[in-house]
């Protein structure tokens, strides 16, 4: 939504997404052989159902103050949640509600100069293969791995001081904490 007489706009948004994933399991029981028992009479194939759903809804409001300085600031909220069953029994479930702010400003210097600072919160979620305990195996004799139910997502805070001189010479800074 333009709002051209105070020189903003508005935006907002949402988004829904779900993943279903079946993985027919198969083990190779820690074996160095190359058989891996993959018949269901065996007992051994325990298949692994995992869903993620993800709905989610933003805002961002865009502010330029004379002709020098502009300000973006956001704001996204996630409900996200995960579930991971082996059969009937349940090894995961998880429900996340975040928020994640943004905050952009430019400052023009002159038309060859440029200086613009960010801050943002991000969210990094594993795939759907960690999870799995079919994923348990030995691979040489340095080598072994297992699926981990516990997983928990990851969350940076970054922000951002960059420079930029004549569009292709830029100076920056980066912190990620």
């Amino acid at each position: 939504l333009p709002f051209p007489k105070w020189k903003s706009q508005l935006n907002v948004g949402i988004k829904w997404s779900y993943a279903g994933i079946l993985s027919e399991g198969s083990y190779c029981l820690n074996d160095t052989s190359e058989l891996r028992l993959t018949d269901e009479a065996s007992g051994f194939q325990l298949p692994f159902l995992y869903e993620e759903q993800n709905m989610a809804a933003y805002t961002e409001f865009k502010q330029s103050i004379g002709k020098k300085f502009s300000l973006t600031a956001g704001l996204r909220a996630e409900d996200y949640r995960l579930k991971g069953k082996v059969q009937d029994l349940s090894i995961i479930q998880r429900n996340y509600f975040n928020l994640f702010p943004s905050l952009h400003t430019l400052y023009r210097f002159s038309q060859a100069i440029v200086m613009t600072a960010s801050y943002s919160r991000k969210i990094s979620l594993p795939s759907y293969s960690p999870f799995d305990p079919d994923m348990a195996g030995y691979y040489d004799s340095y080598t072994t791995g297992s699926g981990n139910s516990q997983l928990k997502p990851n969350f940076v805070h970054r922000t951002n001081a960059r420079l930029t001189i004549f569009d292709y010479m830029q100076i920056s800074v980066d912190y990620s904490l």
